[in-house]
């Protein structure tokens, strides 16, 4: 088992049951599910600054995560890159990650319409 470490982000409670209704439905961790967010994130990335993070929302609850400690490592650089902290890194990766992995969700998209594409990427 690889090292972990914790840590909190704040979320929708609609997001973080989501997260957890798909990896219940993938039959994997949500520590997986975690991991696996950021690592695609970062791929989706590409190496390229992303200008456009979100903002955890302002009625959010912090929810406590444990995260592999080299996804938590990449979750750092990205954030030392792109001049973000490393929480809004994590919490854009968990969105956008859940975003484009459920066709039908609970999560509620900004007027805008800006929290439901990942094509943010310059």
């Amino acid at each position: 088992m690889q090292p972990t470490e914790m840590r909190q982000v704040k979320m929708a409670e609609s997001l973080h049951g989501d997260l957890k209704q798909l990896a219940r439905r993938r039959s994997i961790l949500l520590r997986e599910l975690y991991d696996e967010a950021i690592r695609w994130f970062a791929a989706l990335r590409n190496g390229r600054s992303y200008n456009q993070y979100l903002i955890s929302p302002r009625e959010g609850v912090y929810k406590s995560m444990w995260i592999t400690t080299g996804v938590a490592e990449v979750a750092t650089d990205i954030a030392a890159q792109d001049g973000v902290p490393q929480n809004r890194v994590i919490y854009t990766s968990l969105f956008l990650f859940f975003q484009d992995h459920c066709e039908a969700s609970s999560v509620v998209v900004a007027p805008n319409g800006r929290e439901n594409t990942v094509d943010r990427i310059r």
